[in-house]
């Protein structure tokens, strides 16, 4: 019997005494896994690449569990080609395209991430993991704005009471200074959930692009009742009354009689 770790002790024995050639695949995946949770990769890349080596039917898990390994330690550029190996054994395993797809955004590899992550919703049309698509693209470059508006719109679609994709839709219209569907959305997202703070100041914030101060204060107020503490808010609230005061002096002084 091979001593490996027992599953509730956390560590792999510092001494496994046995022949290098008598494992078996699964006992190679087995430790090469405990070893990669503890973060162990030399260790990690020796079992887990015997194991793929011996049975193709471990490769993907073998090679996601070092991708992740390396995705962990934040050494994204040795984590893609195992990920890349993981995607080989199963072309549409979708923690590895989400996690490639991570990978090239942190390398800076943007035309190569989008392409990942929508391998990754082809792969599985669901609103959660759209969402989580849509977000991460919110955090790129402003051309990939267009992807992430239609990413929380296909989510929305397939779950219309999903908040968080009304939200994601609704801020990826402000941020086009869309201001009319930016309300829309961010309308619907707080009729589904009043509750959250961040989307009564994003319909706030659209109100504000198209004008409309009073509606605007009425959503700046509620996100105060709900968080009395928010910065923002009360930032957003002081910044419109600022502007009224402007306004409302340059009128005064626009109809003062002139002096003689």
């Amino acid at each position: 019997m091979i001593p490996v770790a027992d599953e509730h002790c956390g560590e792999v024995p510092k001494a496994i005494v046995v022949r290098r050639d008598s494992l078996t695949a699964e006992e190679e995946n087995r430790i090469g896994s405990l070893y990669a949770q503890l973060g162990d990769s030399a260790n990690a890349v020796l079992h887990l690449n015997r194991a793929a080596a011996q049975d193709s039917t471990y490769r993907m898990n073998a090679y996601f569990n070092l991708g992740y390994l390396f995705f962990a330690k934040q050494d994204f550029a040795s984590s893609v080609p195992y990920f890349e190996k993981a995607l080989a054994a199963d072309s549409v395993f979708l923690p590895a395209l989400l996690n490639i797809g991570l990978a090239k955004l942190q390398l800076q590899q943007r035309p190569e991430a989008i392409y990942y992550l929508r391998r990754a919703l082809a792969v599985k049309q669901e609103s959660r993991t759209m969402v989580w698509i849509g977000q991460t693209m919110l955090q790129m470059e402003p051309d990939s704005l267009p992807v992430a508006l239609q990413t929380f719109k296909d989510a929305a679609t397939l779950d219309p009471k999903n908040a968080d994709a009304l939200r994601g839709a609704g801020l990826a219209h402000l941020l086009m200074d869309q201001c009319t569907d930016a309300m829309d959305y961010l309308k619907k997202a707080t009729e589904v959930d009043d509750q959250h703070v961040q989307g009564h100041i994003w319909l706030a914030q659209a109100n504000v692009k198209c004008s409309n101060l009073p509606a605007a204060k009425i959503e700046y107020n509620k996100a105060i009742e709900i968080d009395p503490n928010s910065r923002e808010a009360s930032r957003g609230l002081e910044l419109i009354r600022q502007y009224e005061e402007r306004k409302a002096a340059a009128k005064a002084a626009g109809s003062a009689p002139k002096k003689q």
